[in-house]
C-alpha cells in the first residue's frame, strides 16, 4: 500500500532556460524557490547569445558599483560640511546613510533576479515588469540629500565660501551629483534586453531629464551662498528658494515611476500615461514656472548678478511640458465631447488597440504555456 508520500509526484525544477533539472523537493518551514517569471519581452535563447550580451551585462554591473560609490561619496561630503559647519551630532545622519545603500544593494539584488526571469513570492509583481525600486530608491536617496542641502544652505551657506577648496565650489559639486546617482540608477536598473532600441532610448530621455533637473536646482540655491545677495533677499524668499529647489530635486521621481509603470519603457500602460500626466503638471507648476519667476525677480527687481543661462532651461521646459500635457489630454476631452458617431469610432480604435496589446501579450505568454504543457507531461505519473 502506497503512502501519501509515494503517490506525489515529484515535481521537476526549470532554469532560466526552460529545461528541466531533475526532481526536487522543498521541506516544510523554508523559505519559497526562486520561480520563473514571465517577462513582456521575448527571451533569448543561450545559443543565440553573444559576446556584446555578456558586456551588457557587465556594464550593468559596473553601473551598480559606480552608482553605490557616488552615493556613498556625497553622503560622506555633505556629512563633512554638517560636522564642521554646526557640531558632530549631526553624524547621526550615517544611520539614514546605511539605510540609503542597504536599500540601492536590495534593489540592484533584485533586479538582477528579475533580469533573470526570477522572483520570490514576497517580491512577485503584480505586472511583468512593474518594480518600483527605481523611483522608490531616487525619492528615498534624495530626501536624505536634500534635507542635508537645506541644512546646509539655510544655517552656514554665506560662510562656506571662505572653507578655501572646501568651499561653495565642492558644495555645488557634491549637490550635482545627484544627476550622476540618478543616471545610473536608471542604467542598472534597467530590465529589458540590449538589442531592445526603445528601452535605452527611454531610459537616456528620463536620464537627460533628471540631470538638467538636478543641475538647474543646484545652480539656483547660488543666490544662498552669497553674503551680500543673500542680505538683500526679502522676508520669505529664502525659504522660497530652498522649497521649490528641494521639489525640482524630488520630481524626477515622478519620472522614474513611468520608467516602472511602463514596464521599463516596453509597454505604454494607462498607469504610466497618467503619471506622466501628473508629472508634466508638477514641473510646470512646481518647477520651472516658480524658478522662472523667482530668476526674473532677482534679476530685475534686485539686480542681482547671479542669475544663469538656466533661465532659457526654464522657458524651455515650460513650453516643452506644456505641449506634451496638452498632447495628452486634449484626445481624451475630445473624445468624451464627440458625437455619438465619432465617439463609438473613437472608442472602437481604442478597443482594437488594446486587443492589439492583448494578442502582443498572448504571443508572449504563448511559450509559456508550452512550457507548462511539457511540465505536466512530465510530472504526470503512470
Amino acid at each position: 500500500r502506497m503512502s501519501a508520500a509515494s503517490r506525489r509526484p515529484a515535481t521537476v525544477g526549470f532554469g532560466p532556460s526552460g529545461q528541466a533539472a531533475g526532481p526536487s523537493t522543498v521541506s516544510q518551514g523554508t523559505a519559497p524557490p526562486l520561480q520563473q517569471h514571465p517577462l513582456p519581452w521575448p527571451s533569448t535563447p543561450s545559443s543565440q547569445q553573444s559576446f556584446s550580451t555578456v558586456a551588457e551585462e557587465c556594464a550593468d554591473h559596473f553601473h551598480c558599483l559606480v552608482c553605490g560609490l557616488v552615493a556613498v561619496v556625497q553622503c560622506a561630503l555633505l556629512n563633512y560640511y554638517l560636522v564642521t559647519g554646526l557640531s558632530v551630532a549631526w553624524l547621526w545622519f550615517l544611520v539614514a546613510d546605511i539605510v540609503v545603500i542597504g536599500a540601492l544593494v536590495y534593489g540592484f539584488v533584485n533586479t538582477y533576479l528579475y533580469r533573470r526571469g526570477q522572483y520570490t513570492r514576497f517580491l512577485e509583481a503584480k505586472q511583468p515588469g512593474e518594480i518600483p525600486f527605481a523611483w522608490a530608491l531616487w525619492l528615498l536617496n534624495q530626501a536624505c540629500v536634500v534635507a542635508r542641502l537645506i541644512v546646509i544652505y539655510y544655517s552656514f551657506g554665506t560662510t562656506v565660501g571662505a572653507w578655501g577648496n572646501v568651499g561653495s565650489n565642492l558644495l555645488r559639486t557634491t549637490g550635482a551629483l545627484s544627476c550622476v546617482t540618478g543616471f545610473l540608477l536608471m542604467k542598472s536598473l534597467l530590465l529589458g534586453p540590449p538589442f531592445i532600441l526603445k528601452n535605452h532610448l527611454f531610459i537616456f530621455r528620463i536620464g537627460a531629464e533628471t540631470a538638467i533637473d538636478v543641475l538647474d536646482a543646484v545652480d539656483f540655491l547660488d543666490v544662498l551662498l552669497v553674503n551680500n545677495s543673500r542680505q538683500r533677499l526679502p522676508a520669505g524668499l529664502t525659504e522660497c528658494i530652498l522649497t521649490f529647489a528641494a521639489a525640482t530635486l524630488l520630481a524626477p521621481a515622478c519620472l522614474m515611476s513611468v520608467y516602472s509603470f511602463s514596464r521599463f519603457g516596453y509597454l505604454t500602460t494607462a498607469k504610466s500615461r497618467l503619471v506622466r500626466s501628473l508629472h508634466l503638471l508638477f514641473s510646470v507648476l512646481l518647477c520651472n514656472l516658480p524658478l522662472f519667476i523667482i530668476r526674473l525677480y532677482l534679476w530685475y527687481s534686485l539686480s542681482l548678478t547671479l542669475v544663469s543661462a538656466f533661465v532659457v532651461k526654464n522657458i524651455l521646459f515650460i513650453y516643452l511640458n506644456f505641449t506634451d500635457l496638452m498632447r495628452q489630454i486634449l484626445p481624451e476631452m475630445a473624445g468624451q465631447s464627440a458625437l455619438p458617431g465619432t465617439a463609438a469610432a473613437a472608442a472602437a480604435s481604442v478597443g482594437a488597440s488594446r486587443s492589439q496589446q492583448q494578442a502582443d501579450v498572448g504571443s508572449l505568454e504563448q511559450p509559456l504555456e508550452s512550457l507548462s504543457g511539457s511540465r505536466a507531461g512530465l510530472i504526470t505519473s503512470p
